[in-house]
């Protein structure tokens, strides 16, 4: 049996200054001396993870100051000091959206909007946001059983995209989150590693893949999913298409999120049939099959060259274009009609506004076609995988993994998916705050069982500390 222990902390919400007499702050000083009282000393941890909003308006000084709390002390006057001294390779962090603001002191509320993370990035050099793909890894291992941690940065103007100008929604740019395709693609990418073996532990070495296939897969992120009970849904606070996000979650096998954000407490079981339908769970299937024979997966969602949707009307031209190719009736000019539907998907790409009509003109010409068809050229890529690259041999005992691959995806539907959310754990109280709040887990696995044990110490505001005694909460994973 083995157990690991995380804490989590959350909307510490810095500013400048940290005179324990000045009321002022967006941080409260007492709630700051309650953690360092409560949290465990960092020797018996194993990681410390703070999910975002580690200062309210992402200046350069107070996320500097928040990273002296976290690593080391900040003095808080009359010779007095408060800090949690965790070792930085014991941390794991991600921004929130306020730390993506860089403001400055003058200019209209617009024109300080977010811009980047350069401050972030600055004050937390170990745990930065890379602009390729916005996410990183973390790998934690004890006799024999591991638990995996991925970090995404989920701040709409986070993630190295121009929203400037005539095009940025100001509506659209404050608190809402999301993840990009990119970051998709890198989940998906260290997944696929992970199950072959040849995931880099960052410690050394190489991850096992019995051991990466067992161990617990947890996502870290600022932004939750799902709204917790008895909270009204929030527009301008939630994430942008969380299904598609959630389903993408789940071709990457994540068993629990850890978030804030809402400054509310959460600990939800939910379930992957909840929210994976038959396009996703195909997905699955497919790319189990994909990692089989030696193929990168592929996310649910699809963007154009600027990052937008493609409409249904791309899916249904590319589906056309695929029976196009099969069509071989005598008298029909297949290769220009072919030249003439490429031309229109390009088109397409650079203004998918218009595919619509010509997609009803083509399918008029052509007949009907299916849009939940998987393009042709996939099935070319696997196919000729397949033929050209692995033996006989190998081609039968895929077979057989195959078979267990399908029940897998029968499967799907019953996952649970466990969303923990941490309430806000330093920001200085207002009328209409939300408790404060922090979080300690203590994981437990038991050959192929995991145990979450939640333990939520919520603010005493009459006794002025985190208390002694959690409230305690369970979920087991099979």
């Amino acid at each position: 049996m083995t157990e690991f222990t995380i804490a989590h902390i959350s909307d510490l919400h810095f500013s400048e200054g940290t005179d324990q007499r000045n009321p002022s702050h967006r941080h409260s000083i007492e709630y700051l001396i309650g953690l360092e009282k409560r949290l465990p000393p960092s020797s018996d941890l194993d990681l410390l993870v703070v999910s975002g909003d580690i200062s309210e308006s992402g200046d350069r000084q107070s996320l500097v100051t928040a990273s002296g709390y976290i690593f080391s002390t900040i003095p808080i006057g009359h010779g007095e000091f408060t800090g949690l001294k965790c070792p930085v390779s014991k941390a794991g962090i991600v921004p929130g959206n306020h730390d993506a603001w860089n403001a400055g002191r003058s200019g209209s509320l617009l024109e300080r909007r977010q811009k980047s993370l350069e401050n972030y990035n600055f004050a937390f050099p170990d745990h930065q946001v890379l602009e390729s793909h916005g996410s990183r890894y973390q790998w934690l291992e004890k006799n024999g059983a591991g638990i995996y941690l991925a970090y995404v940065d989920s701040c709409f103007l986070g993630d190295n995209e121009n929203h400037s100008g005539a095009n940025f929604r100001y509506d659209q740019a404050v608190a809402k989150g999301k993840l990009t395709i990119k970051q998709t693609e890198q989940l998906l990418s260290w997944y696929d590693l992970g199950i072959r073996g040849k995931l880099i532990n960052p410690s050394g070495g190489s991850i096992g893949k019995d051991m990466f296939a067992n161990a617990l897969k947890i996502l870290v992120m600022h932004h939750y999913l799902f709204e917790p009970p008895e909270q009204s849904s929030d527009y301008f606070m939630r994430i942008q298409d969380r299904d598609v996000v959630f389903r993408n979650l789940a071709l990457s096998d994540f068993d629990v999120l850890l978030c804030g954000h809402k400054h509310a407490t959460a600990f939800d079981v939910h379930s992957y049939g909840t929210g994976v339908d038959e396009r996703a769970r195909r997905r699955h299937l497919i790319n189990h099959f994909r990692r089989l024979v030696g193929l990168n997966s592929l996310p649910i969602q699809a963007v154009d060259k600027e990052g937008n949707h493609i409409s249904k009307a791309f899916t249904f031209m590319a589906n056309l274009l695929a029976k196009l190719a099969r069509q071989r009736n005598v008298g029909v000019d297949t290769v220009a009609l072919a030249e003439q539907v490429v031309n229109e998907l390009i088109q397409g790409l650079d203004d998918p506004t218009g595919l619509e009509k010509m997609i009803m003109e083509a399918i008029e010409k052509n007949g009907p076609i299916g849009e939940d068809d998987f393009e042709a050229a996939e099935w070319r890529e696997i196919a000729g995988r397949v033929s050209n690259a692995l033996s006989a041999a190998q081609r039968q005992k895929f077979r057989q993994s195959a078979s267990r691959i399908m029940n897998m995806s029968k499967s799907l539907h019953a996952r649970p998916f466990l969303q923990v959310m941490c309430g806000s754990s330093a920001k200085a109280s207002g009328a209409f705050s939300q408790e404060r709040a922090f979080n300690i887990y203590r994981i437990v696995n038991d050959s192929n069982h995991w145990l979450f044990q939640c333990d939520r110490y919520v603010w005493d505001s009459q006794q002025h500390q985190y208390p002694q005694e959690p409230l305690r909460l369970y979920h087991s994973f099979e």
